[in-house]
């Protein structure tokens, strides 16, 4: 909840942000009200090599799912799709 009021109120705004190097969207690195360990979900697993095995198979997960709908996605949205 504070997350989401951060970014309704315009607090994120003024946030720092990391790429998210699975899906490759913006992740802020901090908001109000939120404990920064959770915006960055690797930092909580004590095994770091499988969090990225886990994280590279949803991100394939996705991938795969999304492939059902390539005939109705303009040429733009493919192209910023993370290959």
């Amino acid at each position: 909840r504070s997350l989401l009021g951060s970014a309704l109120d315009g607090h994120l705004d003024s946030c720092l942000f990391r790429k998210d190097t699975n899906f490759g969207f913006d992740v802020p690195t901090s908001a109000l009200g939120v404990d920064s360990k959770i915006l960055d979900p690797r930092n909580n697993w004590t095994n770091k090599a499988a969090y990225d095995k886990s994280a590279k198979q949803l991100v394939k997960l996705f991938v795969d799912n999304f492939k059902q709908y390539l005939p109705h996605v303009d040429e733009e949205t493919k192209a910023s799709a993370i290959a």
